[in-house]
C-alpha cells in the first residue's frame, strides 16, 4: 500500500483498507475530527456495509445477465453468500478490532435475513446483532462506538420504515430521469447526515465534549466521493493484490484521498469548525438516549414526547457549573476555571495525559496563571471564590502563613501536622481517594473524588493506604511507598 499510494493519502488508504491509523500524522488525524470525518479513517459501519452492498449489486446484476441461472437460482441469495464471505475476509484483515467485529455483526445479520427470506433492515434486525455482540464483548457496551452505531441505525432505520419519506426514482409515466435521481440521492444523503448525525452527536458530546459545527457539508461532500471513488478503488487493489495487478488501482484511490485530505484540510480551517461543549452527566446521557429510543420506537405522535429528555440533555451542561479548582492524584497537576468554565493550568509540564484529559473535558482558558482573582508567590496562591479563599499550599510555609485565614486549602504536601483549621485536602488526602475537583460557592464548599465517584478498589492507587493503614492518616513517606 504505502508503495502504490506514498505520502499522506497512503497513510489513510492503510487505514481505510486494515484499520491501521497510528501511521497518520496527528495533526491530518485532528483536521478529520474537526471536519466530522473522523468515523471514515477506522472500519465501521460505513465500510462494511458499502462493500456488502457493492459486493451484492454487482454479483446480482451479473447472475441476471445469464438467463440459464437467473431463471433457476435464486441469485439474490448467491448474492448475499458472496457478500458475507467477502465481508469476512475484510474484518480478517482489518485485524478484527472491535469496532470492525461490531460493523460485521450488523451486516452479518442483515445478509443473513437475506438468506432466510425476511426484511433485511428491520429493528429486530438491530436487537440481534446488538445482542450478539453485547454476548462477545459486554464491555463495548460503554463504548463511544457501540453507543453511536447502534443509536444511529436505529434512528435510521425507524425514519425510512416512515412512508411519507419514500420519493421514488422514476417519475409519474416510469421514466428514470438523471436529474430526479440525482436530486432524491442528495436529498437522502442531507436526510440521513442530519438524522445520523444527530443522534450520534449527542452521544459524541458526552465521549468527546467537542462538535464538528460543519459536519453536513463535509459528510455531503466526502460521503460520495468515498463511496463512488475511493473505496471501489481499494477493493478493486486488494482483489487484485495476489497478482500483481494492484498498483494502478491504488494510485487512483490514492488521488481520490489527496482530493479528500485537502477537502479535510480546508473544512477544519473554517472560522469555528469544532467548538467544545462542556461536560455532560451520565444520567443525562441515559436521559437522552431514552429519549431517542422512544422517538423511535413508538407509533403515533405521542413519540414526540421523547423531545423532552432530549432537549433537557442537552442543556444541562451548559447550566451545570464547572469546578472551580482541579487537582491530580499526584498533586502535580492544578487548574483553576474562568468565567467560562475552561481551565487555566499550574505551570508545569507533569502529568502530560492528565492535561490532555482534563483539556479535552472542559476547554483551556486564554487566561494565563494565575488569573486575575489569585495572589501568589513561590510558596503558594490564594484563589477568592464566592466570598471565600482557597490556598494552594505548594510549600510548608505557605501553611505557615496562611493557616485560619483561608477557607479551604489544597496542599501538595502534607498538611494535618501543620495546620488542622478549615477543609483541607492535602497529598495524603489526594493519594487516597485520588483526583479531587472542587465547587466553591457563597454559602457551600463542595469537594469530590475519584474514590467518591467509583468507590475504593484494590487497584486504585491510595487503596494500598487504606488496607494498610486504616482510615488514619499514614505518612506521606509511607503512602508513597
Amino acid at each position: 500500500m504505502a508503495e502504490a499510494v506514498p505520502g499522506d493519502a497512503g497513510a489513510v488508504a492503510t487505514a481505510l483498507i486494515n484499520g491501521e491509523q497510528t501511521i497518520i500524522p496527528e495533526p491530518l488525524q485532528d483536521a478529520y475530527r474537526a471536519a466530522g470525518l473522523a468515523h471514515l479513517l477506522s472500519i465501521s459501519g460505513f465500510h462494511m456495509t458499502l462493500l456488502a452492498a457493492t459486493v451484492f449489486f454487482l454479483i446480482r446484476r451479473f447472475l441476471a445477465l445469464i438467463p440459464a441461472i437467473a431463471l433457476r437460482v435464486d441469485t439474490k441469495k448467491i448474492a448475499a453468500w458472496c457478500a458475507l464471505g467477502l465481508t469476512f475476509g475484510y474484518l480478517l484483515i482489518s485485524g478484527m478490532s472491535v469496532p470492525a467485529v461490531r460493523s460485521f455483526l450488523m451486516t452479518a445479520v442483515v445478509l443473513t435475513a437475506v438468506l432466510l427470506d425476511r426484511t433485511a433492515l428491520s429493528l429486530r434486525t438491530i436487537a440481534w446483532a446488538a445482542l450478539v455482540l453485547m454476548l462477545m464483548y459486554p464491555d463495548a457496551v460503554f463504548g463511544a462506538s457501540f453507543q453511536m452505531s447502534f443509536m444511529a441505525v436505529l434512528a435510521l432505520i425507524a425514519l425510512y420504515e416512515q412512508t411519507w419519506l419514500k420519493i421514488p426514482w422514476r417519475d409519474a409515466k416510469g421514466e428514470l430521469s438523471l436529474v430526479r435521481a440525482v436530486g432524491v440521492y442528495v436529498l437522502a444523503l442531507v436526510v440521513t447526515d442530519l438524522v445520523a448525525g444527530g443522534t450520534t452527536n449527542i452521544i459524541a458530546l458526552y465521549h468527546f465534549n467537542k462538535f464538528p459545527t460543519y459536519s453536513l457539508a463535509a459528510n455531503l461532500i466526502a460521503g460520495p466521493l468515498t463511496g463512488l471513488w475511493i473505496m471501489p478503488m481499494g477493493l478493486l487493489g486488494v482483489a487484485l493484490m495476489p497478482v500483481g495487478l494492484d498498483a494502478l488501482p491504488l494510485r487512483a484511490m490514492g488521488a481520490g484521498i489527496d482530493i479528500l485530505n485537502s477537502i479535510v484540510i480546508e473544512i477544519a480551517s473554517w472560522p469555528n469548525a469544532q467548538v467544545h461543549v462542556p461536560p455532560m452527566k451520565t444520567a443525562f446521557l441515559v436521559l437522552a438516549a431514552s429519549g431517542i429510543i422512544f422517538i423511535c420506537l413508538w407509533r403515533g405522535r405521542l413519540r414526540w414526547l421523547g423531545v423532552i429528555p432530549v432537549l433537557a440533555a442537552l442543556i444541562q451542561p451548559w447550566v451545570t457549573p464547572a469546578p472551580d479548582l482541579l487537582v491530580d492524584e499526584s498533586a502535580r497537576v492544578i487548574a483553576v476555571s474562568d468565567d467560562q468554565g475552561h481551565l487555566v493550568f499550574a505551570p508545569g509540564r507533569a502529568g502530560r495525559f492528565v492535561r490532555e484529559v482534563w483539556t479535552d473535558r472542559y476547554g483551556v482558558s486564554a487566561v494565563k496563571w494565575p488569573g486575575d482573582d489569585m495572589a501568589c508567590d513561590k510558596s503558594g496562591c490564594v484563589l477568592n471564590r464566592g466570598e471565600k479563599k482557597v490556598l494552594l499550599a505548594f510549600a510548608p510555609a505557605a501553611l505557615a502563613e496562611d493557616c485560619g485565614e483561608v477557607d479551604v486549602i489544597v496542599s501538595t504536601v502534607a498538611a494535618y501536622d501543620l495546620c488542622t483549621d478549615g477543609f483541607i485536602i492535602d497529598r495524603i488526602t489526594l493519594a487516597r481517594k485520588g483526583t479531587h475537583a472542587l465547587w466553591v460557592s457563597k454559602d457551600d464548599i463542595t469537594a469530590r473524588s475519584s474514590a467518591d465517584a467509583m468507590g475504593t478498589r484494590v487497584w486504585m492507587r491510595g487503596s494500598v493506604g487504606l488496607v494498610l493503614f486504616g482510615e488514619s492518616a499514614a505518612a506521606d513517606e509511607d503512602v508513597e511507598r
